[in-house]
């Protein structure tokens, strides 16, 4: 993402600061961070809660696999 911002950049640059480039830039730029950041926000959604007894297993399990491993 950096490099197609420092080459999008670089050619507004080149061509001239005028005020539209700026301003299309930062749309573009808005545009592609918002679509990446709805992807980030799937990838990192919080799975379903598990059910008491379930997060009590898993409990009892990390711990016995602690106590094995001790040796």
């Amino acid at each position: 993402m950096a490099l197609e911002d420092a080459k999008a950049l670089r050619e507004v640059i080149a061509r001239g600061f005028t005020e539209d480039d700026k301003n299309e830039f930062q749309r573009t730029r808005l545009r592609e961070a918002r679509k990446l950041g709805e992807a980030a926000e799937k990838r990192n959604a919080k799975q379903p809660s598990a059910s008491k007894l379930g997060l009590v297993a898993e409990g009892v399990l990390m711990k016995a696999v602690k106590i094995l491993t001790r040796r």
